[in-house]
């Protein structure tokens, strides 16, 4: 698990260096630093000691519970009618509810246009996700605190090339550290990835530890965002947290998802829509120099 962890900094700090330009000697020593996490985490993780020890009885009896949860879960999302338009804020995204190669919103702008701060030049973004992304950014710089944009919408196509790129360096452990097409909720253009000086730009699990970080968890949801990968949901999610994306669902429901015990995800699969069959073309939403991240 924690060799996982290493993996998704590791792939964050190889693609926002590619996308910005950040200097190579900078994402070498970044790189070298979580490969000597990686080899401490691999030797504890070897020593015997580290595991608890249980009985045939309790692990057949944990598989059984597993498999009646996993069960249970499939059927309620089975059961999510599906959306008439992709465009609703409500869809359900993950392995099970995929999004059509051919959707893509018809109301992205440029973020810059509403004084969004970025990494990396120009973004896109649906236009009332970017009317409250602005309010909510204002609001943190008048708090003291400094966010910038790091990712925002990403089409199908530029998805697809991004997990083929991880797939060939993490084979079996692309999904922990990249979303397969489909499943990624930049596609919704909903979607952005926050970043700021102390991470160095960057998309790492320190930015959890920021006191930026902690100002979106007490107040991102005021403006209709919600952290898509929380810690707490680890195991529904089958991703690492990040702290850093936010997708934004309205205000209305992230007032609703903050105030309740459950994840993004785990409310959508109980309150939320199943993606559109198709959409439109995302050949009309591609745009010069939008920056391609994870």
């Amino acid at each position: 698990m924690a060799r996982r962890r290493v993996l998704v900094a590791v792939a964050a700090v190889c693609v926002l260096a590619t996308s910005c330009g950040v200097a190579a000697v900078g994402v070498t020593s970044v790189v070298r630093s979580f490969q000597s996490q990686t080899e401490q985490v691999s030797s504890t993780d070897a020593s015997p000691e580290a595991l608890p020890e249980t009985t045939a009885e309790e692990r057949t009896g944990r598989a059984g519970e597993e498999r009646t949860e996993n069960a249970e879960e499939e059927a309620r999302q089975e059961r999510l009618p599906v959306a008439q338009s992709c465009d609703s804020l409500e869809v359900l995204v993950d392995p099970r509810h995929a999004l059509p190669p051919d959707y893509s919103p018809t109301d992205l702008v440029y973020i810059v246009g509403y004084g969004v701060p970025t990494v990396g030049g120009d973004m896109l973004l649906r236009e009332e996700a970017t009317g409250k992304l602005a309010e909510l950014m204002q609001r943190a710089g008048a708090d003291g605190e400094e966010l910038l944009v790091a990712s925002a919408y990403r089409s199908y196509s530029e998805q697809q090339q991004t997990f083929a790129h991880f797939q060939g360096i993490y084979g079996p452990e692309v999904e922990y550290v990249s979303a397969p097409p489909g499943q990624s909720q930049h596609q919704l253009g909903t979607t952005v990835d926050f970043t700021n000086s102390e991470v160095g730009y960057q998309l790492l699990p320190a930015f959890s530890e920021t006191n930026a970080s902690r100002w979106l968890e007490r107040n991102a949801w005021r403006y209709g965002f919600i952290n898509t990968y929380p810690a707490e949901d680890i195991s529904g999610t089958g991703r690492q947290a990040e702290a850093w994306e936010y997708r934004y669902v309205g205000k209305e429901t992230a007032r609703e998802i903050h105030e309740s015990d459950l994840g993004l995800r785990e409310y959508l699969a109980q309150n939320g829509l199943a993606p559109c069959r198709s959409g439109t073309s995302d050949a009309t939403a591609e745009a010069p120099g939008q920056q391609r991240a994870w």
